[in-house]
């Protein structure tokens, strides 16, 4: 049922002039509501590649990603972190410093860990923080941050 699923939206032949916004909205969709674990954590990753050639396209992808930050499946919660990683939108970081806080509070190991590399690699500042230090980063360096993705 997961591969059916992915081979419907995401794997087919695709037209290279297709519109990425529909392939990105059926992703989003099956990682919001899909039953099952496997495919929620395929359509993460799976948005990811196609959420990377323009400032507006990861704007459109990440917000299904931080959205599923909170799935009840640990694994399907990783690899949305290594999605928001391979998407690199630093607009993700107070979202991925609030869950690197609740992944401390559940102690969740394996995430915590996820969690610290991919605000290293989003950040460009691959510096391990407290979810408090990470605070102060994201307000001292924010305003740089915005500015340069509107250019």
């Amino acid at each position: 049922r997961a591969s059916r699923a992915l081979g419907e939206i995401a794997f087919q032949r695709i037209p290279a002039n297709t519109p990425t916004a529909p392939v990105r909205a059926a992703l989003a969709d099956h990682l919001k509501n899909d039953r099952d674990w496997i495919v929620r954590s395929q359509c993460a990753l799976a948005l990811a590649s196609w959420g990377r050639s323009t400032t507006e396209d990861m704007a459109q992808t990440s917000g299904p990603l931080v959205a599923a930050l909170v799935d009840e499946d640990e694994q399907v919660r990783k690899d949305v972190l290594q999605a928001l990683g391979r998407l690199r939108d630093p607009r993700t970081l107070p979202a991925l410093i609030n869950h690197l806080e609740r992944a401390i509070n559940r102690g969740e190991m394996g995430e915590i860990v996820t969690c610290q590399k991919v605000l290293g690699a989003v950040s460009g500042d691959p510096k391990r923080r407290t979810p408090a230090q990470w605070r102060v980063w994201w307000r001292d360096h924010r305003p740089g941050i915005l500015k340069a993705l509107k250019n």
